[in-house]
C-alpha cells in the first residue's frame, strides 16, 4: 500500500519484518545461551509472509507449534498466556515489527 499524498505518497510495506524478527530471535538465543536456559519462544507471523524459505529460516530458531498466525484469539490468548509464563528471576523480550492494526 502506498500512503497519501500528505505523506508524500511513498510505500509502506516493511521490507522484511520476518526476516528481522527471525534475525533478532537467532542472535538472542545464540548470546544468551550461555546465560539463560531454556528459551521459550511465541512467533506471531502473517501465513502470506512466510514463504517456505522463510519457514524454514523460522522454524531454526523456534519450533512449529509456537509460529502462528497473529489473530484477534491468538493475540488475545496466547500472548497473554505467554506474557504469564515468566517467573521474577525471568527475563521476557517483545519484538514487533509491523505497522499495528486494530483488532
Amino acid at each position: 500500500p502506498f500512503m497519501t499524498d500528505a505523506w508524500s505518497g511513498h510505500a509502506c510495506d516493511l521490507r522484511d519484518p520476518v526476516d528481522d524478527a527471525t534475525e533478532f530471535l537467532k542472535v538472542v538465543a545464540q548470546k544468551s545461551a550461555p546465560l539463560f536456559s531454556p528459551m521459550e519462544t511465541l512467533v506471531l507471523v502473517n501465513r502470506e509472509a512466510l514463504s517456505p524459505d522463510k519457514a524454514r529460516q523460522t522454524y531454526t530458531v523456534a519450533s512449529a507449534d509456537t509460529v502462528m498466525e497473529p489473530d484477534s484469539h491468538t493475540i488475545d490468548d496466547q500472548l497473554a498466556d505467554f506474557l504469564d509464563r515468566p517467573g521474577e528471576h525471568d527475563t521476557t523480550i517483545v519484538f514487533v515489527a509491523g505497522h499495528g492494526i486494530n483488532i
